[in-house]
């Protein structure tokens, strides 16, 4: 079964852990948006291979500054949907 796991923890400061887990081999989109659903950080853009995964992320964008505490969206893409977890960061 594919699907994107809440992050943990949650709130957090100042990393959090993503997993996620993909029925079959394929291509794999993980970002980060706000809540206005402006793009902050892409986390993964390859193919993955099937089974159960996780990634760190920093709080950061894709500059490399750091972001400010609020809500934000990690959203999952696949071959199987789009799947889409709230995050917290708190500072």
């Amino acid at each position: 079964m594919t699907r994107l796991y809440p992050n943990y923890p949650n709130p957090f400061n100042p990393e959090t852990t993503i997993q996620y887990s993909i029925k079959s081999a394929g291509w794999v989109d993980i970002s980060i948006y706000n809540i206005s659903g402006q793009l902050i950080r892409v986390l993964k853009r390859s193919n993955e291979n099937s089974g159960t995964h996780s990634m760190l992320w920093n709080g950061r964008d894709n500059n490399n500054q750091a972001v400010a505490s609020g809500v934000y969206y990690v959203r999952m893409n696949t071959s199987d949907g789009v799947s889409i977890v709230k995050m917290t960061l708190m500072k």
